[in-house]
């Protein structure tokens, strides 16, 4: 700060000053006041005003130029605020160190947001390698063998490519709304090449389908809905229950305000104390905790892009008696409400 920036900064104050001892110099004139009494008063004035000028100059020079040096000189522009040695001396250089205090604080937030994303990211890459490990063992095992098995082989195919869509959403999951394409989509059609794809998994455990008339249309993204119901099929596989034959019942609800898909199995179901963390980034559960290689982001994928896609995901269950996973498609959509 310069004795030159400063005037300008104090100008309008100055010109204030200056009108306002114009015009007490013309009520004392003409209220006949002794020249010398009127001359000692603006002497007075203007001394006080001068000392007060300095003063508030010093003040504020000592403050700023504190600030550019130690913003010229620190490496870690973040920690301006918590160099700042003197105190500051009125209320705009307190705000200024309270705007500064908290961009510090929520940049460090961001920092540690940032740190943890990154950290949840390579342990999932690491779970990851290790699951589509189990996949390209058994490829390769056949090959060795040199038994190539059609539906084995087809199954193994569809659980890398799986893996590898699952890894592509999750990279992509805070930027589906740059990415999906809305149209319309008969549900029952998406449901059979859901069903299709896990085909030979589904046979291989016995299960029984049963698909009630979901011909239905709906406004969504074809390839991100596929996905969330793949998720939910893979899981109804995955936590079949062994003590009896495996169901898995697809059937549509049409409610006032939205057309819902409810996708129902009879598996081993999710514990009441795991139910409301289930779309937790991460959480596995004490069903996940007892299947190998369980990431934990399965259904938050699922819950993520749900929300892109303006679908309410929900969920029912009974331990033992199994899962029903509702998508609420609204009949009015938002997907432009918010800019």
């Amino acid at each position: 700060m310069t004795i030159k920036n400063y005037l300008k900064s104090m100008f309008p104050f100055l010109l204030t000053q200056s009108l306002l001892g114009i015009f007490i110099f013309i009520l004392l004139w003409q209220l006949q006041v002794n020249m010398y009494a009127i001359f000692f008063i603006f002497l007075l004035s203007i001394s006080l005003l001068i000392f007060w000028l300095v003063y508030d100059f010093i003040h504020k020079y000592n403050f700023y130029q504190q600030l550019q040096t130690n913003l010229t000189t620190i490496d870690k522009k973040y920690l301006l605020a918590a160099i700042i040695e003197d105190e500051p001396s009125n209320y705009y250089q307190r705000l200024i160190l309270k705007i500064l205090t908290e961009m510090t604080k929520n940049y460090n937030k961001e920092i540690s947001n940032i740190q943890r994303d990154q950290q949840q990211y390579m342990e999932y890459i690491e779970l990851w390698i290790h699951e589509i490990k189990l996949p390209l063992a058994s490829l390769h095992l056949m090959i060795e063998n040199n038994h190539l098995d059609k539906k084995k082989l087809e199954s193994e195919l569809i659980k890398i490519d799986h893996l590898i869509k699952q890894s592509l959403f999750y990279a992509k999951s805070n930027m589906v709304a740059n990415d999906y394409h809305l149209q319309k989509i008969n549900l029952e059609t998406v449901i059979q090449e859901s069903i299709v794809n896990y085909m030979n998994a589904l046979i291989e455990s016995k299960f029984q389908i049963q698909l009630n008339d979901a011909k239905v249309e709906v406004l969504s993204d074809k390839q991100w809905l596929q996905f969330i119901i793949d998720q939910i099929i893979s899981n109804a596989i995955k936590y079949r229950s062994l003590s009896k034959t495996p169901q898995l019942t697809f059937w549509i609800q049409q409610q006032k305000k939205s057309i819902d898909l409810n996708i129902t199995d009879n598996g081993c179901g999710i514990d009441a104390k795991d139910i409301t963390r289930i779309f937790e980034k991460g959480f596995v559960g004490t069903n996940g905790r007892q299947v190998q290689n369980s990431t934990g982001l399965g259904l938050y994928l699922c819950q993520q892009l749900s929300q892109q896609l303006d679908i309410q995901l929900s969920v029912s269950s009974s331990v033992n008696d199994g899962t029903t996973f509702t998508l609420h498609f609204p009949r009015h959509h938002n997907f432009f409400s918010e800019t």
